[in-house]
């Protein structure tokens, strides 16, 4: 068995690489490839609940092992070898996309996520987009979350709002009013604030119509981007819709966005007193059993 300093001392040698798996399937031709790639998906919903990643390496290893067209087991292991990887990322990519197969592949499109075996590529290059961004590549991940929006609409990864932070962030108003115009049915608080400051900006009479909107969806937004202090975010990989996790999470990422823009910090304040005004009421009466 291998710990962490092991993984790191193995790296890239450790696992199949793109020539590996091509003359693998080649071998073994695609029904057989199918069905050792279910087989090892099995092995990774072990480890998934595998608490120690010690077993978790063996078992991503045993899953490649077993196929090594299972996206999921380069997945398991990026998390564990981070300095490798954006490279067992893209591997991951390369493994879900030969074992689903071109015609799979060009059918499943647009719905994408939809299929449990279209979710392994999804993984891989939600991943692979993270770690471009990191290393300061955005052209790059702004490209692969727009193909993961084509291939799957419906966004269930939650793309749209890692791009529609780095659009704030580049000032690209278009290509952000593009996105916004196609997840209009989305009102979440990320894309309903960003609306707002767009409508701010552009003197639009329906702007504060639009924070208020922006207010229903989470409350807590208006103060955080007022203060002075830094806002410190911590991924727990989970938020609470309203809650002011959440809040922390469009600040952290879209704040610079609001303060960049003259007067509209202040503006989204003096907007949402009234209904805060109210929300404060409403919670007093509640907690003291008033009416």
């Amino acid at each position: 068995m291998m710990g962490r300093k092991a993984a790191k001392g193995a790296g890239l040698a450790a696992v199949p690489d793109v020539e590996f798996m091509q003359t693998w399937l080649a071998r073994v031709g695609v029904e057989a490839a199918d069905l050792a790639t279910d087989a090892a998906q099995q092995i990774i919903y072990d480890a998934w609940e595998a608490q120690d990643i010690v077993e978790q390496y063996r078992l991503a290893l045993a899953a490649l092992d077993q196929s090594p067209l299972c996206g999921d087991a380069f997945n398991i292991l990026a998390g564990i070898m981070p300095e490798h990887a954006a490279a067992l990322f893209a591997r991951g990519m390369v493994a879900a996309e030969l074992a689903l197969g071109p015609q799979r592949f060009a059918a499943m499109e647009g719905e994408f996520w939809g299929h449990l075996e279209t979710r392994p590529y999804m993984r891989a290059r939600a991943g692979l987009a993270d770690e471009m961004l990191q290393a300061g590549k955005s052209d790059e991940a702004i490209d692969h979350w727009n193909e993961m929006l084509r291939l799957c609409p419906g966004d269930n990864l939650g793309v749209r709002y890692l791009l529609a932070f780095e659009l704030l962030q580049r000032r690209d108003r278009r290509a952000l009013r593009a996105l916004l115009k196609s997840y209009r049915e989305d009102d979440g608080p990320i894309l309903q604030y960003t609306r707002a400051l767009l409508a701010f900006e552009a003197g639009n009479k329906g702007a504060a119509t639009a924070a208020l909107a922006a207010f229903e969806a989470n409350e807590h937004i208006p103060f955080l981007l007022a203060a002075t202090s830094s806002i410190v975010w911590k991924d727990s990989g989970y938020l609470s819709m309203g809650g002011l996790d959440e809040a922390v999470f469009y600040v952290h990422h879209a704040g610079d966005a609001w303060r960049q823009t003259d007067g509209a910090c202040e503006w989204l304040l003096a907007v949402c007193e009234v209904p805060a005004r109210a929300a404060r009421m409403a919670r007093a009466r509640a907690r003291l059993g008033s009416p």
